[in-house]
Parts: C-alpha cells; structure tokens; sequence
C-alpha cells in the first residue's frame, strides 16, 4: 500500500480514468437521448446518467482528499 504523495498521485489517476470513462459513456448516452428525442422513453437514461455524475462527484472528493490529506505509513 504505497502513503503520502504516491498514494495520492496514484488515487489522482485513478480518477482521471474515471472522469474519461465518463466522458465516453456519457457521451453514448448523451447522443442516445438526443436522437431518440422523447423524454418519457428515455427518462431512465437520464437518470443513469445523473447517478454517475454523482458518483463522479463522491469519487472527486474521495480521490483529491488524499491530496489535502496525505494517508501516513
């Protein structure tokens, strides 16, 4: 388990990853709903992607949290 500035670099990249995987998906889902174009069908799609972008947040707050506050050995 590495502490200190390599924990938090590596929880950092983590992140990032999280963030372009959201991107990607979100951008499928976003392009989804927009062709489709009817908000009742496509009201669960909508939803899925307001949940990952909350658990994005959380993750956000997790992951930079071992930047303020570094985990010590």
């Amino acid at each position: 388990m590495k502490y200190g500035k390599a924990r938090a670099r590596k929880e950092r990249k983590k992140w990032y990853r999280h963030l372009l995987s959201w991107f990607i998906g979100g951008g499928i889902l976003g392009s989804m709903i927009l062709y489709m174009n009817h908000y009742s069908q496509t009201e669960a799609l909508v939803q899925i992607l307001f949940l990952w972008s909350f658990i994005l947040v959380i993750d956000f707050v997790v992951s930079f949290s071992y930047t303020l506050f570094p985990k010590k050995s």
